[in-house]
């Protein structure tokens, strides 16, 4: 709001155009209240709760028990000041950072699994292809161990021929992947 400027001491509204001016006591930086994946978070204000009470307020806690421990717990107290007071959604920082991260698993796995069928694919397509290879050049490959080929000369003569099929389907797929990621 106030890029080249101090922002400490200034008035602003949070809240829209109804809400009450709040003076700017301090700075932090952007955060993310969505998921761990947003880029550069958002714009928050923070104000005492007693100033700006809130149906909807969480708690975070640290302590040396377990988390469910920590959690009966926090239950108890709560229940000796207010026993009308209800507790929701307790859940550990493990949990909500894997929540968090959740769908980006999913697309990762999906994509894993495409990736492996596609690897099987192309490893069964350049089989196949140099199977037929080798049939076209039975005689060839006759001819050749007649006239005293070894059979480790002839396996290199395959596999060459197989090396030089990935090597050109390595560097026409990076190439394609290079000019598709442009988009």
């Amino acid at each position: 709001h106030w890029p080249s400027e101090d922002p400490i001491g200034r008035r602003i509204r949070v809240g829209g155009d109804s809400a009450p001016y709040s003076t700017v006591v301090g700075v932090v930086a952007r955060v993310k209240l969505g998921s761990l994946g947003e880029r550069g978070g958002f714009v928050q204000g923070y104000a005492p709760a007693l100033q700006r009470p809130s149906i909807n307020t969480s708690i975070v806690m640290k302590g040396r028990l377990t988390p469910e421990a920590l959690a009966v717990s926090i239950r108890e107290q709560v229940r000796g000041l207010d026993p009308a007071q209800p507790i929701h959604n307790v859940r550990t920082i493990r949990e909500i950072r894997d929540n968090s991260l959740a769908s980006e698993r999913l697309n990762l796995s999906v994509l894993g699994v495409f990736a492996a069928f596609a690897l099987t694919l192309s490893v069964v397509g350049l089989y196949g292809v140099l199977a037929y290879s080798v049939a076209r050049r039975q005689r060839e490959i006759g001819v050749r161990a007649a006239l005293g080929a070894r059979p480790a000369d002839v396996l290199r003569l395959v596999l060459g021929q197989g090396l030089r099929l990935i090597a050109l389907g390595v560097v026409l797929g990076l190439a394609a992947s290079l000019w598709v990621t442009r988009w």
